[in-house]
């Protein structure tokens, strides 16, 4: 028992650290769903849905487990899941710390390596990426944990030479796959750890390793199996090989992955093929030096802000010990953190927490050689023990100012936590983020379809969840107008809707998706009432934004309503009222100014409004909506805010008024795109076809993939009785077209420029 005794007690430290931790974490938790991806978290954990790709399996099925426990909301349950993932993270980084410290510097002294451990993980905890996600339903804490143990498994197989920690590393991979697919930038660092470390049977082991990996990876047959009995959230339909393949390549946001590889310098012009070679060469090196080094700048900028300045001096000079000490190693964790800050540098923020665990384990390496050890004397002064003369003795200079500067650095831990992030993470108060969607979905009229946009979460949410409209059909807009979402779409899953026949529309044409769309919408209206919330992107895709006549608050409906039904929505100046007492009895509520978060939704549905009111010619309505984006959301001195009151005027023949804001455009924002697309719209007005003419060829020169400039210029021309220049214009406009909006514009007025001619 007493020889037990230092074991324990050196590990009370960390014992203690949790105990803060999960006290803290309990403290902040959100009572409810949160923004962003916690309602949909909070959906697929609870009714086992299919959440965005890669789909989450594991983490669906783990954090199901906690709705059973007999206390609390679901939301708050599924939160509390984040919050228990943490600290079990926490103790495991601590883990793999002193573990990694024994493997570069042997057993002794671990109650050095101990305190060296204590120290990044305090940085961790209450760093603002990982501690944010404590206190809501999302990935990755758990994310986090899955990294922490895999490398705890490949360190203590090392440690050991246990072959039964490798495989378990291999199962706990394929596990973590199910949680987060981005693991799978990890195999190149743990292959090189394999083979550097597996002296003898690699391929066997490999082999089993594999088996082990496809063992933990299985869970991803969760999502065909739940797919088939068509939950409520069921994204991507994955019950088919091309929505399984879709789910878990993660197609959907490939395009934002590796974005900063895209941003160095342009090449030169080669002048022979010799110069042309030798200039591929050079400009290939100087990308690669300018990537790696805005890659690391933007990566060492972020760990100073999220952990410290200790953590950037620990992670490279821990890097340098353990270069000298381990090279293997350093390359593993060469390979993860360069890997998973490219892939994620325009994301950041949660996505660079595997990088922080590397930070983590170097820095403590860096602690443990810095502060434990005489790292300034030859190696035979270094023979005496460190518990003794650091930690129980005053022991020499060297040591007492190595105690004392540890101990400092240990203060800013609670700096972190009192000072520097906890008003930023609580959200023990926040209610915000359901309630106003609650309202709003409380006035869908019975029976109805529901066609949701940005809020769709939250509909599932209350849907599955709270089980508010069980009476309501609801879609999304990404179902009606994205060609491989139409496969959601099936009898099936919606037996009390007309599907239209999908070989009957062109999908690869933008009036083909806006046809389906409309075929879709109009079939369903004339047996039940179709509604959408307000969606810019509905308007962008499609060409029947007149047809959807004001129903209340946010809510469109299709067509006109059954004359046997009251017309309460005729109005839409009564609906944009409606709207705004909502929205002004949610900035009533205590603490709405805490957190502008919760705005995400508002104002979609704010902008879209205005869209909406300008395509059907309610230019007063519009600026009605503008005046409220200028104050409330603070856009008044946005050029393109501005602009866009601006263009209300010139539309609405306020030319007086229109002179003014172009006045205070060329004041707030003089050479901009916005002032000179607007002087030309201006000009035009009033008859100015010249100098309108010049002001749009310099907003040419400003924004030359703009749409609007090039059909602008195209009017003026035709104006100016330069047919065949402006038949070139407009030719040119053509092939600037983004969606179905400017195409309708476009066949608008050049039908006006085939009449003139």
């Amino acid at each position: 028992m007493c020889s037990e005794s230092p074991a324990y007690s050196k590990n009370i430290p960390i014992f203690c650290l949790l105990f803060l931790a999960w006290f803290i974490y309990l403290a902040t938790i959100s009572p409810t769903v949160f923004y962003r991806d916690t309602p949909e978290f909070t959906s697929t954990a609870f009714s086992l849905g299919i959440s965005h790709p890669a789909g989450f399996p594991i983490y669906n099925l783990m954090a199901k487990a906690v709705t059973f426990f007999p206390m609390g909301a679901i939301p708050f349950k599924i939160n509390l899941f984040s919050s228990l993932m943490a600290c079990l993270t926490l103790g495991a980084l601590y883990l793999v710390s002193v573990t990694f410290l024994r493997v570069l510097t042997g057993p002794e002294h671990s109650e050095s390596h101990s305190w060296a451990a204590l120290l990044p993980v305090g940085f961790m905890a209450f760093c603002m990426p990982f501690w944010g996600n404590t206190m809501l339903a999302e990935v990755y804490t758990l994310h986090t944990l899955f990294t922490v143990l895999v490398i705890l498994g490949l360190l203590k197989w090392k440690e050991l030479e246990d072959v039964r920690y490798l495989y378990a590393a291999a199962l706990i991979y394929g596990l973590s796959a199910g949680n987060h697919g981005t693991v799978a930038f990890y195999l190149p660092a743990i292959l090189i750890l394999f083979f550097f470390w597996c002296r003898h049977n690699r391929w066997r082991h490999l082999s089993l390793c594999a088996l082990f990996f496809v063992w933990g990876f299985s869970v991803y047959m969760y999502l065909p199996i739940r797919s088939l009995t068509e939950p409520t959230f069921d994204w991507g339909n994955p019950e088919t090989l091309q929505g399984f393949l879709f789910q878990i390549t993660d197609r959907k946001d490939s395009r934002t992955h590796f974005n900063i590889l895209h941003q160095a310098p342009t090449s030169t012009v080669a002048t022979s093929a010799l110069v042309e070679i030798w200039e591929s060469v050079t400009t290939w090196i100087s990308n690669l030096s300018f990537n790696v080094r805005h890659v690391c700048t933007i990566f060492l900028k972020d760990v100073y802000h999220n952990l410290s300045l200790v953590s950037v001096i620990g992670f490279l000079a821990g890097a340098v010990i353990c270069f000298r000490k381990n090279l293997p190693f350093f390359l593993f964790c060469a390979v993860m953190v360069g890997i998973n800050v490219t892939f994620f540098t325009s994301w950041r923020g949660e996505a660079f927490l595997p990088s922080y665990i590397i930070v983590s384990m170097l820095t403590a390496l860096a602690v443990y050689t810095l502060v434990f050890t005489r790292w300034w004397k030859p190696q035979s002064d270094n023979s005496e023990s460190l518990e003794t003369t650091l930690l129980h003795k005053p022991g020499p200079l060297g040591i007492r100012w190595g105690r004392m500067a540890f101990v400092i650095v240990a203060l800013i831990i609670p700096w972190m936590m009192i000072d520097k992030n906890y008003s930023r993470v609580d959200h023990s108060w926040n209610h915000l983020s359901e309630t106003l969607t609650r309202q709003v979905y409380l006035t869908l009229p019975d029976q109805a379809v529901f066609v949701s946009g940005l809020s769709w979460f939250f509909y599932n949410y209350n849907q599955d969840v709270r089980r508010l409209r069980d009476d309501v059909t609801a879609v999304t807009v990404w179902d009606l107008i994205s060609p491989h979402r139409t496969g959601m779409l099936t009898s099936k899953r919606y037996p009390n809707l007309y599907l239209p026949e999908k070989d009957k529309h062109d999908f690869n044409s933008l009036q083909g998706i806006s046809k389906y769309a409309q075929d879709f919408i109009e079939s369903n209206s004339t047996k039940t009432p179709v509604v959408m919330e307000q969606n810019s992107t509905m308007y962008d895709q499609t060409d029947f934004t007149s047809r959807w006549k004001p129903y209340r608050n946010i809510l469109l409906r299709y067509g006109s309503p059954p004359s046997s039904a009251p017309d309460r929505g005729s109005s839409h100046k009564d609906s944009w009222e409606e709207f705004k007492r909502l929205l002004e009895t949610e900035l009533s509520r205590p603490n709405s100014g805490r957190d502008l978060d919760w705005l995400n939704n508002p104002k979609a549905w704010i902008y879209s409004t205005r869209v909406y009111f300008h395509d059907t010619g309610r230019f007063e309505l519009e600026r009605e909506v503008l005046t409220t984006i200028g104050g409330f959301l603070g856009q008044k001195d946005n050029p393109q805010w501005m602009f866009q009151y601006l263009d209300s005027l010139i539309a609405d023949r306020r030319l007086g008024q229109a002179q003014i804001m172009l006045e205070r455009i060329n004041e707030k924002a003089p050479e901009s795109f916005e002032a000179s697309l607007g002087s030309g719209l201006l000009q035009r007005a009033q008859g100015k076809f010249q100098a309108a003419l010049d002001s749009f060829h310099k907003a040419e020169t400003l924004n030359p993939g703009s749409f609007r400039v090039h059909l602008e210029i195209a009017k003026t021309l035709r104006d100016l009785k330069m047919n065949s220049a402006s038949q070139a214009a407009f030719l040119k406009a053509q092939n600037h077209i983004f969606n179905i909006r400017e195409l309708v514009s476009f066949r608008q007025e050049s039908n006006g420029n085939e009449r003139a001619r």
